[in-house]
C-alpha cells in the first residue's frame, strides 16, 4: 500500500501515473485499475498512454470505485483523490492519493496506512539501529 497526503498541485497525480507506468512496464501480464472521479480518471488513462505508448496500451481499465482487493490478482488499484471516490476499499496493494479534508472512509484507509507503516521490520530496523 501506497499512500500520499499532500495539498493541491503537488505533484500527486503526475506521481500516480508515473507509478501506473513503472508497475505497467515491470508487470506485462498485469493490468491497472486508475479509479478516481469523472473526468480525471480519463485525462490520467490518456497520460499514461502517452507517456508510456504501446507497452501499455490496452492495460489501463478506469472506473469511479474500487474493486474488493485481491491478493493474487491481476490488477492494480491506483486510486487518486481518494477521499471523492465512493466505495472506497482499504487494499494493501493499491496507491493512494489524496486532498484533505477526508470523508469517515478515507480517514480509515489513513489510519490503516499508519497502523501498518510502523509494523515494517524496516521501520523497525531504523528505529533500533540494529
Amino acid at each position: 500500500m501506497y499512500v500520499e497526503v499532500t495539498g493541491r498541485q503537488t505533484g500527486k497525480t503526475t506521481r500516480l501515473i508515473d507509478s501506473i507506468i513503472d508497475f505497467l512496464i515491470e508487470n506485462p501480464q498485469k493490468s491497472a485499475l486508475i479509479v478516481s472521479p469523472d473526468p480525471q480518471r480519463k485525462l490520467i488513462q490518456e497520460k499514461v498512454y502517452l507517456k508510456c505508448g504501446r507497452p501499455c496500451e490496452y492495460r489501463t481499465i478506469t472506473s469511479y470505485k474500487m474493486l474488493p482487493p485481491a491478493k493474487e490478482g491481476s490488477i492494480r488499484q491506483f486510486v487518486d483523490e481518494f477521499g471523492l471516490v465512493k466505495d472506497l476499499e482499504i487494499d494493501p496493494n493499491a496507491y493512494y492519493t489524496g486532498t484533505p479534508p477526508f470523508n469517515e472512509k478515507a480517514t480509515q484507509i489513513w489510519d490503516y496506512y499508519k497502523e501498518t507503516q510502523m509494523l515494517k521490520p524496516n521501520n523497525i530496523l531504523k528505529r533500533h539501529k540494529l
